[in-house]
């Protein structure tokens, strides 16, 4: 498995839900935005709150090399580390990164890691999480074996 079949899937989901909504008008489009932005902001918030209890920290991606964005501003990252974390990342995850960007933590939806004498690391996919620059700059430090 390489991550992305999350990924894909999440996309197709939300491609679907975008074709059944344009169709509207402006006013059933704007409730449905909203209740999209609250809905995704419960889920990070509940997220968030299990991690915590859970794990008692955000844990932090190092020698971040790559960053790639999808769909605008709101839309997905993905993040490529020369790293190997010493525990797997795990899927509504939220992380932070030892880069300047992206900015913020985000919530993984799907990871892959690379493994080989040459090359080897960790790429996560996701959402940067709305606002999160502050709870980012509290993450602990990179537990990580370096490439």
């Amino acid at each position: 498995m390489t991550g992305a079949e999350d990924f894909r899937a999440l996309a197709w989901a939300e491609t679907a839900l975008d074709a059944a909504t344009r169709a509207l008008d402006d006013r059933p489009t704007e409730f449905v935005n909203a209740l999209q932005a609250a809905d995704q902001m419960l889920q990070q918030a509940g997220a968030l709150f299990v991690q915590m209890i859970v794990h008692n920290q955000v844990r932090r991606l190092g020698n971040v090399k790559i960053v790639e964005q999808y769909n605008g501003g709101k839309g997905w990252q993905s993040v490529s580390s020369e790293s190997i974390a010493t525990e797997h990342f795990r899927q509504r995850e939220i992380i932070a990164f030892d880069h300047p960007f992206p900015r913020g933590a985000m919530m993984i939806y799907g990871s892959a890691e690379r493994y080989g004498s040459r090359r080897q690391g960790t790429t996560v996919r996701g959402y940067i999480l709305r606002d999160s620059e502050s709870l980012a700059a509290f993450a602990a430090p990179a537990h990580v074996f370096d490439a």
